[in-house]
């Protein structure tokens, strides 16, 4: 399975080589998201409000805009108990139980404001999203809220590690399981050059996602270092490649035993980093692809199937020297690859598959039992208009866990979910 993610990519880095063009497709205005500034825009973006509004001396613009989304699903021969598809979170042994839900997460509002000032741009953002985090919970949740001056960006908003342009579009609503997503706080920088390229560079907020260890005599606090994402990324006439980086550096504070008070105990740091090369080819008019692969360590909150999952870093079952009680970074790899189809100008579908998988060590405890997880989907969408489509789609995912003496035990879930989406 690896060849072939890597074969995809070799294909899409060699076509970038050639410089040839496969097709006459135009950029237009509609191919860039200006909700991220110079970020590039993936199918499921929102791109400018319906209603727009601007001042007397038409330098200044104002825009709302809203997305009404509703899905339902259906589990069968294997359920998982959540309103998203995350292979992570499949029972083992299988749960053979059929789950009927519906949701109304990603319903959201957004503004916009932009203005031009010369040479220089300034656009503010701000949205609201039902995230629906827990069931019965339909509060709306902040999920970006940032001001791009020219190439400067800060606030919230996706992480600079992501590859937004080579997301393949799901009714799912966390997509890929093996896709980088994040998002969170940061202060970037968006550098163009040499026309079809371009480099950013982000401090972001630090996210490690660590159970309660002090029982194990190891407290996580406050971090010293913000995260470093950065990417480097070449668009040519038939689409692009980028690859991305990922530095961490986490602190925390072990004692000799159960931690009682802080001035008892001793900081330590681990490091953490990540790789991404990812890309999407429009090979005909009728027929797009992209894929993505990561690797690293200490980097799975940067991972859709893997954020909540608590294994940025393990727990080494071997003091050191002193007798201090230390944690170290978790491998993990995962990737996706897929195939839109556009059947005509209100059809078109997708089929992907993702992988994730954690590389357990044998002299480490993790708070998780994962060791792989695999995510297929084949969905058919009917744009009934330009503000309003639905879909459907079938889901395939599948688990194996570290069970004793690191033997293996696997369980599987199937689901068909359907959506019916309105945006203004």
């Amino acid at each position: 399975m690896k060849k072939f993610f890597l074969s995809v990519i070799a294909c899409l880095a060699f076509s970038f080589v050639q410089g040839q063009s496969l097709t006459e497709k135009k950029e237009s205005a509609s191919d860039y998201n200006p909700e991220l500034g110079y970020f590039q825009k993936a199918e499921t973006d929102l791109g400018d409000p319906r209603f727009m509004f601007t001042d007397n001396t038409g330098k200044f613009v104002f825009g709302v805009g809203a997305t009404f989304h509703m899905t339902g699903y259906y589990d069968f021969a294997g359920a998982i108990d959540d309103y998203t598809f995350k292979p992570s979170l499949i029972s083992v042994p299988t749960d053979d139980s059929k789950h009927l839900g519906f949701t109304m997460s990603n319903t959201e509002f957004h503004i916009k404001a932009k203005s031009f000032l010369g040479r220089h741009r300034l656009i503010a953002f701000l949205q609201v999203n039902n995230k629906a985090q827990e069931w019965g919970n339909n509060e709306m949740r902040l999920t970006q809220a940032y001001i791009s001056w020219n190439n400067f960006s800060v606030g919230r908003t996706y992480s600079f590690f992501m590859d937004l342009e080579a997301g393949a579009m799901t009714v799912d609503m966390q997509g890929a399981n093996g896709e980088v997503g994040r998002t969170h706080c940061l202060v970037g920088y968006t550098l163009p050059f040499r026309d079809k390229w371009t480099f950013a560079v982000a401090a972001e907020e630090p996210s490690f996602n660590i159970v309660s260890t002090e029982p194990h005599g190891i407290g996580v606090d406050f971090q010293p270092a913000p995260d470093v994402a950065m990417h480097i990324k070449y668009k040519g006439d038939i689409g692009h490649v980028q690859l991305g980086g990922l530095l961490r550096l986490m602190a925390y504070y072990s004692a000799k035993g159960e931690i009682v008070h802080l001035e008892d105990s001793k900081t330590f740091y681990t490091p953490g980093y990540g790789l991404s090369l990812s890309g999407k080819i429009n090979a005909t008019p009728w027929l797009s692809l992209s894929a993505q692969i990561t690797g690293g360590t200490g980097i799975s909150a940067y991972i859709n199937d893997l954020d909540d999952m608590n294994i940025n870093f393990g727990l080494l079952k071997d003091t050191d020297a002193e007798g201090y009680r230390q944690l170290k970074g978790v491998p993990v790899e995962a990737g996706y690859a897929s195939a839109t189809i556009r059947w005509n100008d209100a059809l078109r579908s997708t089929l992907l598959y993702g992988f994730t998988a954690v590389n357990k060590q044998k002299d480490m405890v993790l708070f998780s039992d994962l060791k792989t997880s695999q995510y297929y989907a084949t969905n058919l969408f009917w744009y009934v208009s330009q503000y309003l489509f639905v879909g459907v789609e079938y889901l395939h995912g599948f688990k194996t866990i570290y069970a004793e003496e690191m033997e293996l035990d696997r369980a599987h879930a199937n689901r068909i979910d359907a959506t019916v989406t309105y945006r203004f």
